[in-house]
């Protein structure tokens, strides 16, 4: 073989190991961003986000147990068993509004074991001068004879960033019976977010950050595009924003911008 096709071989199987690894490090991302999201389908009314969280690592906390599942953040409250949290952030698609939500557990086990769950602790300021004294279990919860904390999610609220909706909750893969020690885990989780029409017209101001943002964080981004595609900017609206825009001298103050009504057409 000569010199020039070993060359040409070579720069071939480098390309390729650079797409593999390119490949690799955006799936790795991606999982990063949105840890055991597995399925999103969106439908005109409902939301179904479907997740598949990792064997949950059990540690040794001050003589504690102390369960973490990977890519999630920890639940800490002050002096209440500490678990595994999974924060939501579903984009609400335009002219729609939440409902209802539903928590179906798909697949779940119980540990053999039994354990003791670590506690939250209090926390204090950085500029605490005195006694930093260990918070203690909190007995009313720790002598419960039913799982603890008896949901697998909670709803938070709903945020409205330049007109986009937000709604939050927090999803609880892990449950946790004091009384007895035992706990289980719930590897599969589907989450049915029901929608209903909104009887609020949203002022929307998109920015390419923000738009970038929300595909990032929002567990179901493919709904941005209902922010626009199903979206028009009546006359009424032109002249609203128009008249709300500030300018001085004939020049918008600097951040004012023209804000961007948008009406839903049936």
């Amino acid at each position: 073989m000569s010199t020039r096709k070993i060359t040409v071989v070579a720069v071939l199987a480098v390309l390729f190991l650079v797409g593999v690894v390119t490949e690799n490090n955006v799936l790795a991302k991606e999982s990063e961003l949105r840890p055991g999201l597995r399925k999103t389908t969106v439908e005109e009314n409902k939301i179904v986000l479907e997740y598949e969280f990792e064997r949950p690592k059990h540690r040794k906390k001050d003589g504690a147990d102390l369960f973490e599942i990977e890519g999630l953040r920890l639940h800490e409250r002050a002096g209440v068993p500490i678990i595994p949290v999974r924060h939501v952030r579903v984009l609400v698609p335009f002219g729609k509004k939440v409902e209802s939500v539903n928590s179906v557990i798909l697949t779940s086990e119980e540990f053999p074991k039994t354990y003791k769950l670590a506690c939250g602790q209090k926390a204090y300021p950085l500029s605490y001068q005195g006694v930093i004294e260990k918070t203690k279990p909190d007995a009313k919860i720790y002598a419960q004879k039913t799982p603890w904390p008896g949901i697998y999610h909670k709803e938070s609220s709903t945020q409205s960033k330049r007109g986009y909706h937000i709604f939050l909750l927090k999803l609880f893969p892990l449950q946790y019976t004091p009384s007895e020690g035992k706990v289980s885990f719930a590897e599969k989780i589907r989450l049915e977010v029901n929608l209903t029409d909104s009887d609020k017209e949203p002022v929307v101001r998109p920015t390419k950050s923000l738009k970038k943002s929300l595909e990032r964080t929002t567990d179901n981004p493919v709904s941005i595009g209902t922010y626009t595609s199903k979206s028009t900017l009546s006359a009424t609206s032109m002249k609203e924003a128009e008249s709300a825009a500030i300018s001085v001298k004939g020049k918008d103050l600097p951040g004012s911008g023209v804000l961007t009504r948008i009406s839903h057409n049936p």
